[in-house]
């Protein structure tokens, strides 16, 4: 059986810079052009989230137009029923 006790090999970390490097000239840019994309999309998103809001309102109050002509009709519908049961009943009479 042979020896593994000796084998091993430690492999260092390697070693962090001491100071902070700054950023490059084109890391700046990107990170500006990357902040002015984000801010242009933010934009977007709350044009997008107003149109939406005002096609909700316009689809409540359409869904509450429908609603009571709904309910006109029911009523219409029910005035209609008890007409024809008075005619039945005048008829056979």
């Amino acid at each position: 059986m042979p020896d593994h006790t000796n084998s091993a090999e430690i492999i260092a970390f390697p070693q962090r810079p001491d100071a902070v490097q700054p950023p490059t000239p084109e890391a700046t840019a990107l990170a500006e052009d990357a902040g002015e994309r984000l801010q242009r999309a933010l934009a977007m998103l709350q044009a997008a989230q107003a149109e939406q809001r005002t096609a909700v309102a316009k689809w409540r109050t359409a869904i509450s137009s429908l609603d009571s002509s709904i309910q006109v009709l029911h009523g219409t519908l029910e005035q209609y029923q008890r007409d024809l049961a008075d005619l039945t009943s005048t008829t056979r009479g």
